[in-house]
């Protein structure tokens, strides 16, 4: 017979002092109780102006929505295919699942930052011509991005490329996925800009919580069998993901 804990965890917000307290129960045994509290201030304090750093953060898993968008779909010899496209993104649910990292270098209470994001696409409204067209193995997102923080929040604004890797069977002619960059499948497909604003919630002076909601408008030009297909996309990003930092100095 095996026995089965589950264990369910509270937050409770306590915003005059803007912290977190995080509570973890075993619901068999009321004395197994763990609590926690993470602070949107960091330990360390503001920053003079004078202080430099460096962060890691990684976020996996999230939840995406696509705003319905044009999608051309033009195949040599056919009427071209206008779309009113309807993405999902699997977020949760696809593996591997969304994620993004970026490494910040901060300097005072801005920073210059190397992002990365992978997002898939997989069409739901697809007319009869359509057998798929999805972008799963990543509608990646290359971006650099300039950071702000202001009274406790970061924002955001940056821009960079798309990085296809396109799956698709258009009138029964599939493509072929061994083309592309070192014969991979991914195309170095078009423009992307994203705005962002983040909140920091710190377990000590190097580990923090980072809660984040930004959007990417993009534009892709991707390959299909016989053709291309112009792909527009505005995705809204929630994501919750962990932080670390990893240099800390004064100038």
């Amino acid at each position: 017979m095996h026995k089965i804990v589950i264990f369910y965890f509270t937050i409770n917000p306590v915003l005059a002092q803007d912290t977190l307290s995080i509570s973890i129960v075993n619901p068999s045994k009321a004395q197994e109780k763990w609590t926690f509290t993470v602070s949107s201030e960091s330990p360390a304090g503001d920053s003079d102006g004078t202080e430099e750093k460096w962060t890691f953060e990684l976020f996996y898993g999230g939840l995406v929505y696509n705003v319905p968008m044009r999608l051309n779909i033009k195949q040599r010899g056919e009427e071209v295919l206008r779309i009113k496209a309807k993405y999902a993104s699997e977020s949760l649910t696809n593996l591997p699942l969304y994620w993004l990292w970026r490494f910040s270098r901060w300097s005072g209470n801005a920073s210059w930052e190397l992002e990365g994001i992978h997002l898939k696409l997989f069409l739901k409204n697809k007319p009869k011509e359509v057998e798929n067209f999805d972008i799963s193995h990543g509608f990646n997102l290359l971006n650099i991005n300039r950071s702000w923080k202001y009274q406790g929040y970061f924002f955001r604004a940056g821009g960079g490329v798309v990085l296809a890797h396109p799956e698709s069977t258009i009138r029964e002619k599939r493509l072929d996925e061994h083309e592309g960059i070192f014969n991979t499948g991914y195309y170095i497909s078009g423009p992307s800009i994203n705005l962002g604003i983040s909140k920091h919630f710190y377990f000590s002076k190097k580990f923090f919580l980072s809660a984040e909601i930004k959007t990417s408008v993009s534009y892709a030009n991707v390959p299909i069998n016989d053709g291309n297909a112009d792909v527009y996309n505005t995705a809204i990003h929630v994501i919750l993901g962990l932080g670390y930092t990893f240099i800390d100095k004064e100038k």
